[in-house]
């Protein structure tokens, strides 16, 4: 039982640290203009880009703005930041982040 309690911790463990300070991560997904996936050591993160309000994709211009973060984050290292939870999203609330892309 004792083996189970260890592993247990092991697994659960690093999520908080992942919230808590700033972590490297590479983007893998480009929703739209303001919404990506991040892949960090053991976790996928859906993320909102705190600060920036884009059209969605089937909006006017959402198009161009999913392609501009596509083109400058796509594939490439990241430094994210938290800031809080998106509360105003109903069904999923993705963190609000900074981000700063290597170059």
């Amino acid at each position: 039982m004792r083996f189970v309690f260890v592993s247990f911790l092991f697994f659960i463990a690093p999520l908080p640290s992942l919230a808590a300070e700033p972590f490297s991560a590479r983007v893998v997904h480009v929703a739209d203009g303001d919404t990506i996936t991040v892949e960090a050591p053991g976790h996928i993160i859906r993320v909102r880009l705190a600060g920036i309000d884009c059209p969605e994709t089937n909006q006017a211009a959402g198009d161009q703005a999913t392609w501009f973060t596509n083109n400058i984050a796509m594939g490439r290292m990241v430094l994210v930041t938290e800031h809080d939870t998106d509360r105003s999203m109903a069904v999923w609330s993705p963190k609000l982040c900074c981000l700063m892309v290597a170059t």
